[in-house]
Order: structure tokens, then sequence, then C-alpha cells
């Protein structure tokens, strides 16, 4: 069983806030979040419902091709190539992206939650955070200040891979039950070769989307770093001021080689600067019927921190 993974993350800049598939290659362009265009497509994609083919996830994200040639049905929306690798279809993965500080643990804690309590979806839906993974493992003395972020420590690294491998293990057993429709994963996932081998591990066995979070706003990312060290376990009886500089030096460590999706082969929603008011959605490569329901979704909760944005700015701050 994976660890709890319930640790606050504000952000989003929210408060407290593959080879292509060519039945998949219904993407939506690049618009502005509330724009009409975006939004009627995306309502379009959200009410369809799910088809006789698509399974209980949708069809579309991240099965690279996969033509139904040299495929057979085994049950549960599975199907068997000839080969005889089993695909998934009905399972989706959630790959989360971005810098420290950008409301990913935030935004996995709401989609969780709208996937599986909702009355119209409820899609069994688990939250794998690597990060709590690697507190769980870490050594009684092991010091995990900015330095053991760096991509240069040796045995930084490796700590972390153990922590990555073991999610990934926890992640691929429970959607390979029955039970397991969605899973979440919940880390930076910040360079092309990070990615890369997670489609290498997915990759004809399960859907999948990335979902990027980007804020370059001072004051929002002020905001969100001083409520990230209230919660966080990495900074638990740490003085805010010292836990601020030491995460600012993290994610130093994370800048120095991170690359932001550009690949539009991809499937993605790249979430920048929601809640300024200035933010848009790229979403691309987006369909089926769930994927469209979290895209839906994402819109909805860029509304909800757009109006509480809007208010802090007027009262100067929380009280």
């Amino acid at each position: 069983m994976p660890p709890s993974c319930a640790e606050t993350e504000s952000g989003l800049g929210l408060d407290d806030a593959d080879e292509a598939d060519a039945d998949a290659a219904t993407g939506l362009a690049s618009a502005p979040s509330g724009s009409a265009a975006a939004g009627a497509t995306v309502e379009a994609l959200a009410t369809a419902g799910p088809s006789g083919s698509s399974g209980g996830a949708g069809a579309a994200a991240g099965c690279e091709g996969e033509g139904s040639s040299g495929l057979g049905q085994v049950g549960g929306g599975a199907r068997v190539r000839s080969s005889g690798t089993v695909v998934r279809k009905n399972k989706l993965i959630i790959i989360m992206v971005g810098l420290p500080g950008r409301g990913k643990t935030f935004l996995c804690n709401k989609i969780v939650h709208y996937l599986n309590v909702s009355a119209t979806l409820g899609h069994a839906t688990r939250h794998f955070n690597v990060g709590a993974y690697r507190r769980i493992q870490k050594g009684a003395h092991e010091v995990q200040s900015a330095a053991f972020f760096d991509h240069n420590n040796e045995a930084g690294m490796e700590a972390r891979n153990r922590a990555l491998n073991a999610a990934l293990d926890d992640l691929v057993s429970w959607l390979r039950t029955d039970s397991g429709q969605v899973a979440v994963f919940d880390a930076t996932n910040t360079t092309e070769s990070r990615r890369n081998l997670l489609r290498s591990k997915f990759h004809g066995h399960f859907q999948y989307l990335f979902i990027e979070t980007i804020c370059s706003d001072p004051a929002v990312l002020e905001q969100n770093y001083r409520n990230k060290m209230k919660y966080s376990p990495d900074y638990k009886g740490v003085d805010v001021d010292q836990a601020v500089a030491d995460f600012l030096a993290r994610i130093a460590k994370y800048e120095e080689v991170y690359e932001p999706i550009v690949d539009r082969n991809l499937h993605y929603i790249k979430l920048t600067d929601m809640v300024t008011g200035r933010g848009y959605m790229d979403i691309n490569r987006i369909s089926g019927y769930l994927p469209g329901k979290i895209v839906f979704f994402l819109m909805q909760v860029r509304s909800s921190a757009c109006a509480f944005a809007s208010v802090f700015r007027a009262t100067g701050g929380a009280g």
C-alpha cells in the first residue's frame, strides 16, 4: 500500500489553493482558459460520454501507436496485442510536472477527490506522491536539505530514485487490480529524460497524460512557499524564514535541470499563471471522455482560484 499523501501544497498559483496515436489526434489548440472556443470544445469532450470503445477512462490519452489491428479483447476494457502484451485502455495515469511549490500536490488532491466522489464519475482514483515515499525511506539521521536535491549529489539521487521506483511499483500494481482505474503520479518530473522513463514504463500498457503547472508571479510564489512551509513534513519544527530560504535553494537545484514540456506529440495540459487573471491553459492532444472531464474540472478550479485571488488582493491578504 502506498503511504498517505495528503500533505498540503498551495499554488498552481492557486491559493491554499509518443509517437502519436492517430485515433487520439483530436487535440485542442492552445487557447486562453476562459476562451469560448476552448470552453466549447472541452464541454463537448466532457459531455459526450464514454463510448463502447473507450472504456472506463475514455480513449485517447497516451496509448500511442495502438490501432485496432493486432489487438484482441481480454475483458475489463483491456486488449491483448498479438505479441501478448496486455493493453489496459481503461486505466489512466495522470503524470504531474513542475518545479516545487507550484501547486502539484494541491491539484492532485483536488483531482483525486473529484474523480472518486463525483456522483457522475465515481472512478477509483489513487494519489502516489514520491515525496511521501522519500520521507518514509529516509534514514533516522539523514539530512534532506537543499543539497540533497542537487543533481550532482549521487547519494541523494540514489535515494530519490529508490522512492521513485517504490512509488511506480505500487502505482502499477494497483492499476493492474480490477478496482484501480486512475492513478495520479505526483512528482516534479522536470526533465525530459525522467518523462521518457515514465513513458517507456507505461507505453502500451496504460493511457497517460501530463499536467504541467507553471507559476512565474513572485507574489503568488512567495505566498505559496510560506503556506507550504507551515505544513511540509520536510520542515517540521523549522523556523519559517529558514525553511523558505532552504526551499528556495532546493528550487534552484531543480531549475538547473528543468525542461518544460515542448513536445507537441505528447498528451498534456499545461497550466500557466492560473491565479493571476492573466493565466492560460495549453491543451494538447487531449480527447476522450475522462480526459475531457479533467480539463473541464481544471477550468472550474482556475475560476475559483481567480475569485479567491481577487478577494485576497482587495483585502491585503488573509486575516
